[in-house]
């Protein structure tokens, strides 16, 4: 899920103090509230975030061939050092953040996972996200945690129809990833523009052929959905 290579790149987006060791990654699992379901806490030298419901051949094939083309480009964005990612780079890396996004879901049990399995299969056919879903990339701070995820239901009704769907958001150091979506495909337009784009937001999905400039202007402390919701 987050790939070994990251490893020394989030130790360094959160450096200890000075004269102090770094024992390991603390990983925590808090379920949902009011979803029942147990806490787990553990430490492990790198990320340690793994499942077995992919197959080799993707493991080893196309997915493999995303890590190496997205590696160069999102190891400084993960320290926190400024970047710009080029409209050719821009598809890659969103597929990368959505795939993660997707793999993050299978850490919890299966009445906590928001985004449907077939979303799961259309990732895998098309090999990239959804053109019904949005992608933002923002910063978060030094004092943050070292990756953090969440997912809820959303609502993204229209004035003329009713669907369902989730917001998620993933950090990996200083990386947010913000993904929303529906749970289903449809052929009505997804379109709405982010509250917060240009300031703590910088829109990653669709792609654009303007450069995706990181870090944005302001930097994100809130990470609770609700607050995230707002940006956008």
């Amino acid at each position: 899920m987050i790939p070994q290579w990251l490893g020394e790149p989030l130790r360094e987006s959160h450096p200890v103090a000075p004269g102090r060791l770094r024992i390991g990654l603390t990983h925590r699992y808090t379920p949902p509230a009011g979803r029942g379901g147990e806490a787990r806490e553990w430490s492990m030298s790198g990320p340690d975030l793994v499942t077995t419901e992919v197959c080799g051949q993707c493991n080893n094939g196309w997915l493999a061939e995303l890590e190496g083309r997205v590696k160069p480009r999102l190891e400084g964005i993960v320290r926190g050092e400024p970047a710009n990612l080029l409209s050719d780079d821009q598809p890659a890396v969103a597929t990368w953040c959505y795939k993660t996004v997707l793999l993050m879901q299978l850490v919890r049990p299966g009445k906590f996972r928001f985004i449907p399995r077939e979303r799961y299969a259309q990732l895998h056919r098309e090999e990239r996200p959804p053109s019904d879903s949005r992608l933002w990339l923002g910063a978060t701070p030094v004092d943050g945690l070292v990756v953090h995820e969440a997912t809820m239901e959303a609502d993204l009704s229209t004035l003329t129809s009713k669907h369902r769907g989730y917001l998620s958001v993933l950090t990996v150091g200083h990386l947010l990833i913000l993904c929303s979506g529906r749970s289903r495909e449809v052929s009505e337009p997804l379109s709405f523009d982010a509250r917060a784009e240009g300031k703590a937001l910088v829109r990653l999905w669709p792609a654009s052929m303007r450069a995706a400039q990181r870090p944005p202007a302001e930097v994100i402390q809130d990470l609770k959905l609700e607050a995230l919701g707002a940006l956008i």
